[in-house]
This record gives structure tokens, C-alpha cells and sequence, in this order.
């Protein structure tokens, strides 16, 4: 980095030798040297664990520790910034290199005797002998040259990954020295003394995330010449010379040189701008060609045949060479392409960015996404599979690549490329819960953070603290949840023969969150940018939170079920770094705290594109089916009892302020602003919708959202307002500027930090709620109470934070309880305040927080509760109508169409529900004067 003391500027502009890129520097270099820690934790319920010694490579957790938390990042407060760079500019610099290569190419093509099929001249060696794909001639060594001179010169500490190993340069070419030193000449006098471009191509614009990425993000990959094979065999359209450009392992621009196409064109493509250079000349499939894929006309390999007979294609066109293939697919000459398991990271890197500019997807036979990073896994062991935009309409497969992909792993035809990690074919029936057929191997999710499949060993390690006590494990795809923000399976885990190990469980629950892979990631950064920061420190508190010896106490001492982790990672905050969820060093579970709350301060003040490009895995205790284990869409009474309970154990474990008359009992930790030791590790505020996570509403917009919603069920013939009571002052239409009047009021009142204050779950619905019937001593003891509430566990800890016990309530009933829980006139709501109000005295004594019930009672005043509820569902309505219901348009059909997700919440599925939230709230605006809204 010492190259970069001062600043590097390059040309731009369209004129070579002037010194800045559309108005800034294309390299901005304050030098900055990036320092990566290794962070982990051991933890078990009941054992404290001990620090383990410094050490470069991962070490064996000690027996019954269950947790390993690894951060690569810079750590926290004041640090030098990075060099930055423009990748639109760079990738004008990359397509002027690209050019020059082809030149060269197509110069030792000239000389090759070609005119008698003379290929001496080429200087043909094999990498692997028989192996004809594997060709290397004089071109490649020279067009490699002709890029890396100027790219090095004018990028000294760019990291660049190339096809050919340049230790070779000086080899005979295969007999040929006359040959290899006539086109390094011409490598030479290609590139000259000539600064390269450095403007971003014509026609494209640098979009934002990409104006100023930090140096080290920055990656590319060169392949020379692709389709070696085809350029001696003389098949020349399918010679390419491809130069890609990742940042954080993703793969953003693209350059891609046509050397024997008409005119020598230059593909340029950049995500979040476009493509320019396309050649226009290339056909496209006629209407009797039907779904065309392009790939190898005989695969040889078992997995390849079975893929490609599984996409069921009416045409193949077999290509040579993985970019003329990716090429055809990207043009929309192919709809799908299926390409051989030799290909490698400089092959794709260009092509990946091309196809998602046009609209295409290239991934991995199982749909995972691809990783180009330097000192990463170079080969795609795992098969590559290409989609153009034209493929989900052409094929009639309803979700197009996505689909097919999961085609691919349901069918487990390439499950067989897995194994070298233990992953089984299928789980044994009825194991942790699954029977039937499971789906396959949700091999897209069981991965680290860096694409990696999770392996058996790895799994054994963190787990039970040894490797080899696991013969194998399987990701039922029946299990997998792809949400919006996070995706998640279950891991079922199948002991070794004679291996019986009592911290062994029959499965655990992991959940992977790349925000880079996830569409929704991207909606956010246009729409709403805000909260991408939001989401990624989100998973930087439930990290924290679970990580901590008060989580610990809180399930050891206070009886609360809690999935925690075996192991966490993440590379939240790294400056390029890799942090794979299958590493890390072991250390006490302080420090497994303290790295998630770094990576949740560097989440908070972070570029936009390093926040999208954040990484965490969380490997976790499991709610297993196996174990009597299940959830529930909306909670009947005796669920809703058992949550509301816990959530009062967990307030009252966790109470904050106000403290009770006198001394604390019991050595408790009462007192004002008691933060239990999670100072900076949860939300100031706890809940995703606090203000400032959320857009600002006004009067006027929540009216314009109401209208809109209103308009779309009374056009069904469901009106919202259906049950709001006869005589209710307030209208239907001057609802949402009522609500709107008095949204600050009810947000100041609930997230204000005045009243009760205590640690919130902060997203206290049904999805993150799990049941099981008392064990058979409860049912025998007499306790009428414990027999008829079920067991609960909770999951879900992003929107932990402090607040008022009434907003998980309130939220809790409006978005899970079943319509036999409710009641339009809140009496229903009221028995249920009562519960969890007596269950918060109790937890407050207990927890120590106030020496008696009394005293308990004083603390948290059952008036003040019921008060706060209303006030929370208020600003829950606030959520709901300007939020939740504009992003899904809801109405009767969409509702009635979501009515079997679980993971929904209940407004967002019920007709019943929706009417219910408006009948509530429509009423109590009517009792604070909002009427008059209403004329």
C-alpha cells in the first residue's frame, strides 16, 4: 500500500493524462493499513469458559463449549480511511486493457500459418496432458501481459487474480521461443507507454455504491484468452479475452473482449448502470427452436447428463469454451446454459456481472450465488447453471432460475458433488422430525460465509468440541425459509457408528444472512437506504445479545428457553477480509460480546455498499420436531398464555427503571437505567419500528396510504371498517389523517424512554414463538396452571432493546393471537394484561428487582400498563398502515393468499384480523378526540 502515500490519479474524461474521473480521483489514497481480528467465544448453558491461547488457525473448542464467534474487521474508533476507487472508471480502464489484448491475440493468430492449419507456431503445451481444455499458447502468455503491464502500473496494489501463472513467462511456449518472443514484443508495443483509459465506458454512469469503493474490497480476474481449445482447434467466434471486477466477493463489472467478432468489440458491463458493446448480430432462438440450452453436446459427467436432461431443453447448442457459452445465454441466443465443473473464477467474474445486467442469473447448480475473492476457492467444483432474462417465460417454469434450481436440488442429482463434506443423501425417516419426502439438500443455504458447503467435521467440532463424532448431516429442504433479510435450515445431524456423545443433538437450526445475495438487500438500498444500516446492525444485537453471560443468566436463572448458539461468525466491518462461518479462534464468551457489539458499532456509521455486503452465520440450538417441537400461525389461549408469560419473565428478569421504594432484596440489580451489563450490545430502543427505522409519516401520508388500502377492499366488497362498532364518531375516511395526528404523540409515549423501561424482544410474533406440550409431571402435580400451558421457546433476537413491557404486549396480541383471543371492546385484551401483569410482579421479585409483590407492584402499576397498551397498539396501527400494508397492497385476495404463512403477521393474512386492528383503534382515536377529524 506504501504506493498509495499520496494520491494516484488517472486519466479520465476520454483524455488520457488528466487527472480525475467525472470530477474526482479515480484512486482517493490516504493510506490505511487494515487490521483483522479473530474473535470467538465458548459458551454452554451452566459453564462460564475459559480463554483460550492466541493462535493462527482454528482451534478445537474445549468439551461442552458451544460457541465461537469470529470478526474480521478493523475493529472500532478512529482509524485512517482506505484508497478508494471508482469501479466505473476502472472498468473503463479494464475495457482499454481488454482491447489491447485482443490485439494481440489476434496478432499471434496471424502469424500461426493458419492457411494450412499450422498450429507449431502457437507454442501448444497442456497444462494437463490429454486434456485438451486445458491448452496453453504463446497468446495467452502474451495477451495476459499486454493487460497486466498497464493495469499494475497504473494499480500497484489492485488486487488482481490471473489465469496463467506468470512464473512460466519464461518458457519455451512449447517449443516455440521464437514465437513467445515475438508476441511478447508485441505485448510490449501493444501496450506501450500510454496511460490506459480511465473514465467509465460511454454510456455507462458509476452508480453510487460503486463511486468510492475502499481499494481492498477490489478484486479482478483475467482469463486472456478463453476457449484456448477453440483457438488452435481454429474455432474462433468462441475466443474471448474477459476481465471481471468484484468488490466483497461479488461480482460487479465486467469487460469482455470479442477478438474474431466483426469490429473486435468490448462488452462493458456494470451493475446499477448497464451494458454497452452488446454485439447486436447475434441470433436469437426462432419460435419452433422452443427452450434452448447451450452446453456440451455429450456430457460426460454423470451430474452434468442428469442436469441437463432434467432441464428438459427442445434445442442444445453445444459451444466451446465457458464464455462463448455464458455469451449465448447473456445475449438471449440460448435461454439456459449448463457448463462443465472445470470452470474457474476468471471465467465467470465478467460474465456474472453481464448476465445480472441483462436480467440473467448465474449461480451454482444448487442456486448459490457465485464468490470471486481473492484467495478464495479458484475452481466451480460445484457446476455452473446460467439463465437469460427470457428463460422463466420460455420454459414455463413459474420463478424462473430460482426455480430451477430448486428443481436441481430437489431432485438431488447433484448431491453426489456434496459428499466430500458429509452432506447425506437424504436424512433416515423420521429423524429430527422429518418424514415424507424432505425436498433434497437445501444446499444453497447450508453454506458459510464465503459459499463453502458446511461440513460434517466443522459441525462436529462446534458442536460437540471434537471432530469425527459425525458420520454425516443433511439440510432438508422441507425445513429451509428464505425470508426477505435472512435465510435459515435445519441441520439434521447423524452420529458416527458407535458415536453416542451427550452434547450431540439430534439437529440444529442455522441461520446465513449475506445481504449481498439478498434481492430484497437491493430494493432497500434504492428505496430506502436507511435501513440497510438498520438490518445490519440488527444481526449484530442478536449476535451480541446471544452471545452474552446475560442471555446466559436469563435462561439459567430466569427459566427462559432460548435458542442459543453454538457458533457464531461474521465479517461484518472487514476491509476485503474472509471470515467464513467454518473459522474463527476460540475465546471467553466476554469477548464473543464484545466482537458482535464492534461489529455492531461499525455497522452503524458504515459505507452503504459494506453494509450490503455484511455476512453472518448463527449455528443454533434447535427446536427440533423430533423433540416434541412445533409453531403455530396464531396462538390459541393456552399458546398466548404461555408467551405472554414469558415475555413477562423476560421484562422482568431485564427491568430497567423505575426501581421500587427502598432497598433492592435478594442482592438484585435494581435501580434506575440498569442496563445488566448490555450497554452497547442491544438497541437504545428496542423494536424495528422505532422511530427513525422506519419512514416519517405525516398526516397527510398516513391518510393517502389508509385511502388507498381501504380502496382496495371496499372494491372487493370486505370493507376494513366492516367491524368498528355502529356509532362510532369517527369516519372511515377520516381515519388515516387521525391517525396520523396523533402518531408522534403514541411513538413519543411508547419508544420515549419515559415510564416503565425494561429489555424488549422487540418482535414478539408468532413466527418466533415455539410449543410443546408440559412434560407428563406438570399434568400429574395437580398445578391446573403449568398442565395447561404449553412449553415455550423463543427465537429472533434483532430488535432486542430497551423500552416499554406494553409495546411487546401490544404487538404480541395485535399481530398473533387468534380471533377467539380477541374482542373488538378490549375486553378480551384486558384478561390477558391482567396475566401478564400478575406473571411481571412475580418475575420482578424473583429477578430481585423489587424485594416484594407490593413493592413489585408499585413499579409496574397495572393502570400504567393498560394505558401504554393502548398507546402501543396506536403506534402498532401507524406501522400498519403506512408500512406493512402499502409493501404487500393489501387486500381480500392477498390476505386470503397468505393465510397459511406462518411467518405472517396476523393483519397481513386475515380479513378478520385487519377489521379487528381498525375496529380497536378506530375506538380509542374516538375516545382521545379524534372524531372532530372526522366532521
Amino acid at each position: 500500500m506504501a504506493a498509495f502515500a499520496t494520491q494516484v490519479r488517472l486519466s479520465c474524461h476520454g483524455s488520457r493524462g488528466s487527472s480525475a474521473c467525472c470530477g474526482r480521483p479515480l484512486v482517493s489514497a490516504p493510506i490505511s493499513v487494515s487490521v483483522s481480528r479473530a474473535l470467538a467465544a465458548a459458551h454452554r448453558a451452566g459453564h462460564s469458559g475459559r480463554s483460550a491461547p492466541p493462535t493462527a488457525t482454528m482451534a478445537p473448542p474445549p468439551p461442552h463449549s458451544a460457541v465461537g464467534v469470529a470478526l474480521t474487521g478493523d475493529g472500532v474508533g478512529a482509524h485512517p480511511p482506505s484508497p478508494t476507487i471508482d469501479v466505473g472508471c476502472l472498468l473503463g480502464a479494464a475495457t482499454d486493457a481488454v482491447a489491447r489484448a485482443c490485439k494481440v491475440i489476434r496478432s499471434v493468430h496471424a502469424g500461426r500459418g493458419a492457411a494450412t492449419g499450422d498450429t507449431a507456431g502457437l507454442g501448444v503445451r497442456y497444462k494437463e496432458e490429454g486434456d485438451p481444455r486445458s491448452a496453453l499458447t504463446v497468446a495467452d502468455i502474451a495477451a495476459q501481459r499486454a493487460m497486466l503491464g498497464p493495469l499494475r502500473a497504473a494499480f500497484p496494489s489492485l488486487s488482481i487474480v490471473a489465469e496463467e501463472d506468470e512464473d512460466g513467462d519464461g518458457a519455451d511456449g512449447g517449443g516455440a521461443p521464437g514465437r513467445l518472443a515475438a508476441a511478447v514484443a508485441t505485448a510490449a508495443a501493444v501496450a506501450g507507454d500510454e496511460a490506459l483509459l480511465a473514465e467509465a465506458p460511454a454510456g455507462l454512469v458509476t452508480p453510487p455504491e460503486l463511486a468510492a469503493v475502499p481499494l481492498a474490497k477490489v478484486c479482478l480476474f483475467i482469463d486472456p484468452v478463453d476457449g484456448t481449445g477453440e483457438f488452435v482447434a481454429g474455432r474462433l467466434s468462441s475466443v474471448q479475452c474477459l476481465l471481471g471486477i468484484s468488490v466483497d466477493g461479488r461480482a460487479v463489472a465486467g469487460a469482455i473482449g470479442l477478438p474474431f467478432h466483426e469490429g473486435a468489440p468490448v462488452i462493458a458491463a456494470l451493475v446499477g448502470s448497464g451494458v454497452v458493446g452488446l454485439p447486436a448480430s447475434v441470433s436469437h432462438p426462432s419460435e419452433g427452436e422452443g427452450l434452448v440450452l447451450t452446453g456440451s453436446a455429450a456430457p460426460t459427467d454423470a451430474v452434468l447428463r442428469a442436469v441437463t436432461s432434467l432441464v428438459n431443453a427442445d434445442t442444445v447448442v453445444p459451444l466451446g469454451g465457458a464464455g462463448a457459452k455464458l455469451l449465448t445465454v447473456a445475449s438471449g441466443a440460448a435461454h439456459v446454459g449448463v457448463l462443465n465443473l472445470a470452470s474457474s473464477v476468471w471465467d465467470t467474474a465478467a460474465y456474472d456481472a453481464l448476465l445480472r445486467c441483462v436480467g440473467g442469473t448465474l449461480t451454482d447448480l444448487f442456486g448459490c450465488q457465485l464468490v470471486h475473492r481473492r484467495g478464495g476457492r479458484v475452481g466451480h467444483r460445484y457446476g455452473l447453471l446460467a439463465t437469460g432474462p427470457a428463460y422463466a417465460a420460455v420454459s414455463g417454469r413459474e420463478g424462473g432460475h430460482a426455480a430451477l434450481a430448486r428443481a436441481i436440488r430437489a431432485a438431488g442429482v447433484a448431491d453426489s458433488l456434496l459428499h466430500h463434506a458429509g452432506v447425506a443423501v437424504v436424512p433416515p425417516p423420521s429423524t429430527a422430525g422429518v418424514s415424507g419426502d424432505c425436498g433434497g439438500h437445501a444446499a444453497d443455504v447450508a453454506r458459510d460465509l464465503d459459499g463453502e458447503p458446511l461440513t460434517a467435521e466443522w459441525l462436529s467440532t462446534v458442536i460437540a468440541g471434537a471432530p469425527g463424532l459425525l458420520a454425516a448431516y443433511a439440510a432438508p429442504e422441507s425445513t429451509a425459509v428464505r425470508y426477505l433479510m435472512s435465510d435459515a435450515v435445519r441441520l439434521v445431524l447423524m452420529p458416527a457408528e458407535g458415536v453416542h456423545v451427550d452434547p450431540l443433538p439430534a439437529s440444529v437450526f442455522y441461520k446465513r444472512v449475506v445481504m449481498a445475495d439478498l434481492a430484497h438487500v437491493w430494493l432497500k438500498a434504492a428505496s430506502a437506504p436507511f435501513k440497510i444500516a438498520r438490518d445490519m446492525r440488527s444481526y449484530a444485537v442478536e449476535a451480541a445479545f446471544l452471545s452474552s453471560t446475560a442471555a446466559e443468566a436469563l435462561e439459567r436463572r430466569g427459566g427462559v428457553r432460548l435458542s442459543r448458539p453454538y457458533h457464531v461468525a461474521t465479517t461484518a466491518g472487514g476491509q476485503g477480509g474472509v471470515g467464513g462461518a467454518q473459522g474463527g479462534v476460540t475465546l471467553a464468551t466476554p469477548a464473543a460480546a464484545a466482537s458482535a457489539a464492534a461489529a455492531a458499532a461499525m455497522a452503524s456509521s458504515g459505507a452503504p455498499l459494506s453494509l450490503a455486503d455484511c455476512r453472518w452465520g448463527l449455528l443454533l440450538a434447535d427446536y427440533s420436531p423430533a423433540d416434541g417441537w412445533a409453531q403455530a400461525g396464531l396462538l390459541d389461549g393456552p399458546q398466548l398464555k404461555g408467551v405472554l408469560t414469558l415475555l413477562a419473565q423476560v421484562h422482568g428478569f431485564f427491568w430497567a427503571s423505575p426501581s421500587p421504594d427502598g432497598p433492592v432484596a435478594n442482592g438484585g440489580t435494581g435501580g434506575g437505567g440498569n442496563s445488566h451489563g448490555l450497554d452497547g450490545l442491544v438497541w437504545e430502543q428496542g423494536t424495528y419500528w422505532a422511530p427513525g427505522r422506519q419512514s416519517p409519516v405525516t398526516p397527510a401520508s398516513l391518510a393517502d396510504a389508509w385511502s388507498a388500502t381501504a380502496a382496495r377492499f371496499d372494491a372487493a366488497g370486505e370493507s376494513l371498517w366492516a367491524a368498528v362498532p355502529p356509532g362510532t364518531p369517527l369516519k372511515p375516511e377520516a381515519y388515516g389523517e387521525a391517525l396520523g395526528g396523533v402518531a408522534a404523540e403514541v411513538a413519543a409515549a411508547v419508544h420515549g424512554g419515559q415510564g416503565a423501561r425494561c429489555l424488549l424482544h422487540g418482535d414478539a410474533k408468532a413466527a418466533n414463538f415455539f410449543f410443546r406440550d408440559p412434560p407428563s409431571s406438570a399434568a400429574s402435580s395437580g398445578d391446573a396452571d403449568a398442565a395447561g400451558s404449553p412449553e415455550v421457546g423463543v427465537i429472533d433476537w434483532q430488535w432486542t432493546g430497551w423500552g416499554n413491557p406494553a409495546t411487546d404486549v401490544a404487538y404480541c396480541l395485535a399481530t398473533s393471537a387468534a380471533a377467539s383471543c380477541l374482542s373488538a371492546d378490549g375486553v378480551a385484551e384486558e384478561a390477558w394484561l391482567r396475566h401478564y401483569h400478575s406473571v411481571l410482579v412475580a418475575a420482578l421479585v424473583a429477578a430481585g428487582a423489587a424485594p416484594d409483590a407490593a413493592a413489585a407492584a408499585r413499579m409496574a402499576p397495572l393502570d400504567e400498563l393498560l394505558t401504554a397498551y393502548e398507546a402501543a397498539l396506536l403506534d402498532l396501527a401507524v406501522l400498519v398502515v403506512s408500512y406493512h400494508w402499502v409493501r404487500i397492497r393489501a387486500s381480500p385476495a392477498v390476505l386470503g393468499a397468505r393465510a397459511g404463512m406462518c411467518g405472517s403477521n396476523s393483519y397481513n393474512k386475515s380479513v378478520w384480523h385487519a377489521r379487528w386492528l381498525i375496529a380497536r383503534t378506530a375506538g380509542l382515536l374516538s375516545t382521545r378526540g379524534a372524531a372532530s377529524a372526522g366532521g
